[in-house]
């Protein structure tokens, strides 16, 4: 069984339904093809057929309905080609793809062969294990902070803080909290969370502001925001927030929605 390609399944399933909606619409569609005159910014529309000749004979206003008719058939005769080509060329590669990825190939080494050398792509799991192994430099919080801690473990600076990484967690997010980020100002801030994007291999950046009610915090938030967008690091791209005040706590489902579109 040769490889399973998600992206390369969806493709060929949407251009077989494109290309049945093509057929369709050609198999009430009128005989002959509409020709199109432009004369003295004017347009003058032709019906083209076996009998009138490559002319055409012209439309009136009345004859607008057969008018679209023929510029749908047109169209979607262009449409059913083009589709019809690459759905052809797609399905050739999926009967050509090898039966193992290549970065499933490490799986097939014997073991006395892996011990010598590390692969050039690891998989999702090691991936992860590496990225959350390696040591990272931290804020810490401080003595008068409150105790809270994650199922992980951490000391974290608030409830909602602690709802967030233990829900990164049971969703198999990888994590750390406050990991110390330099940007290219040499300013040092700690993001809430990095998260770690598995499948892309990307690294996310993710601040929660808890206390969106106190005008003092929301002028710092504002200057965290703006050192973010200094560093080329945009809120919706890299960067994701969520936020609460004391009449409007954090939302987890929400925060969920977020956490399944950007991070995995």
């Amino acid at each position: 069984m040769n490889i399973f390609n998600p992206v390369l399944e969806e493709r060929i399933t949407f251009l077989e339904h494109f290309s049945n909606s093509c057929r369709e619409i050609l198999r009430h569609s009128p005989k002959g093809h509409l020709r199109v005159s432009n004369e003295k910014n004017r347009c003058q529309y032709f019906h083209v057929t076996e009998e009138t000749g490559k002319n055409g004979r012209y439309l009136r206003q009345k004859q607008i309905t057969l008018r679209d008719a023929l510029a749908l058939k047109d169209y979607s005769e262009q449409a059913l080609s083009a589709a019809m080509q690459e759905l052809n060329l797609l399905k050739k590669l999926r009967r050509d793809l090898p039966e193992v990825p290549a970065e499933d190939i490490y799986d097939l080494i014997h073991p006395s062969r892996k011990c010598c050398f590390q692969p050039i792509w690891l998989p999702d799991d090691q991936y992860a294990k590496q990225w959350l192994e390696t040591s990272f430099r931290t804020k810490g919080v401080g003595e008068n902070v409150p105790e809270f801690f994650t199922d992980n473990g951490e000391r974290v600076r608030s409830k909602s803080e602690v709802l967030i990484a233990d829900k990164l967690k049971k969703m198999g997010i990888p994590y750390r909290y406050e990991c110390e980020l330099k940007l290219n100002t040499g300013r040092i801030i700690y993001p809430d969370f990095t998260v770690l994007n598995v499948r892309k291999r990307t690294v996310y950046y993710y601040e929660h502001f808890g206390r969106m009610d106190d005008p003092e915090y929301v002028q710092n938030v504002m200057q965290r925001l703006e050192w973010y967008r200094q560093d080329g690091i945009i809120v919706g791209d890299q960067l994701f927030i969520t936020w609460e005040t004391k009449d409007f706590p954090l939302s987890m489902r929400s925060a969920e929605q977020l956490y399944r579109a950007a991070f995995l």
